[in-house]
């Protein structure tokens, strides 16, 4: 009777990372960038609030891990001169008043030799709306 229950605890706990998963890729997350980016929500929230975030409010919990991960991209050695840009550093918040409209936007960053290119601002409304039409 304890290996049905561990059983199908395992086997519940699968099919909830297999979820997670496929809304990650759904929304263009990356596994890679939702480890890297995931410590500033737990940040912003602390752990527990954290939690019920992402289970209460799903939307928002994917609208601002999008935004926070995918949002922007590093464009390498794009300046000949500084240090490679480790991207978990960023903290794209500080930077969303370059994004434009309609196009995407270079933020060279002083003593780095890689830009900082954020997405256009339609780009991060239409994955904003692909994010709350999943859920609606």
């Amino acid at each position: 009777m304890k290996k049905f229950y561990w059983l199908s605890f395992l086997l519940i706990g699968l099919a909830m990372q297999t979820h997670s998963q496929n809304l990650f890729s759904e929304f263009g997350l990356t596994d890679e960038h939702v480890a890297m980016f995931s410590p500033y929500l737990h940040h912003t929230y602390g752990e527990v609030q954290f939690e019920a975030f992402k289970t209460n409010d799903q939307v928002r919990y994917y609208t601002e891990l999008w935004v926070m991960s995918e949002s922007f991209y590093v464009k390498r050695d794009a300046y000949p001169d500084g240090v490679t840009l480790d991207e978990s550093i960023i903290d794209i918040r500080r930077f969303e008043s370059y994004r434009l409209a309609d196009q995407e936007t270079t933020v060279p960053l002083e003593g780095f030799k890689d830009a900082l290119i954020l997405k256009s601002l339609s780009d991060v409304n239409q994955a904003k709306q692909k994010i709350y039409q999943y859920f609606h």
